[in-house]
């Protein structure tokens, strides 16, 4: 004999008995056992489910908050950085003593600072509205040699602003 075992009207599984020896056969004295344990096996077994899932959202929630923190961490480092040089150069170019040219190189500093600080919030702000699906990426064909030479523009001054050797040799099979 068997009986449905039910979850909020949905059937999660069944419970059967079967007397393989012996004289007794099963009745429906035995049924009415089964019955009535049914409901109890059931919500067992949905605690048991329940528990499960719960210990799975607690490992994902405590990930999460260590993704989380790690990426807060990794933000905060990103945006002081600048920061701190906008401050820093800031107070240097207000000196009454310093010449014209020391004016210059420092406004010179607390721009590229203040771009560099402008581009990462711009940035986080674009992964987390991509994260959110707020923001479709647009995916396109680039040519290697172009985001090699883009980024050898970007970065030649400072190499040459701290005397560094920078050069660029980009491979034939690359150029296309």
């Amino acid at each position: 004999i068997g009986v449905p075992l039910f979850h909020k009207e949905k059937v999660i599984g069944a419970m059967a008995i079967q007397n393989y020896k012996g004289e007794r056969m099963l009745n429906l004295e035995d049924l009415k056992a089964l019955e009535y344990a049914a409901p109890q096996i059931s919500l067992a077994i949905q605690r048991n489910k329940t528990g499960d899932d719960l210990k799975m959202a607690l490992e994902k929630a405590e990930m999460s908050d260590k993704l989380k923190t790690a990426f807060l961490r990794n933000i905060s480092h990103e945006i002081r950085t600048p920061l701190n040089g906008i401050l820093g150069f800031a107070s240097f170019i207000i000196q009454p003593d310093i010449s014209q040219e020391q004016k210059e190189n420092f406004l010179h500093y607390l721009n590229k600072s203040s771009d560099r600080l402008i581009n990462t919030v711009t940035n986080y702000i674009d992964m987390s509205l991509i994260v959110t699906g707020n923001l479709k990426p647009r995916l396109a064909e680039v040519s290697p040699a172009s985001v090699l030479e883009t980024v050898f523009e970007r970065f030649k001054g400072v190499a040459k602003l701290k005397k560094l050797s920078f050069r660029l040799t980009i491979p034939g099979n690359l150029k296309d």
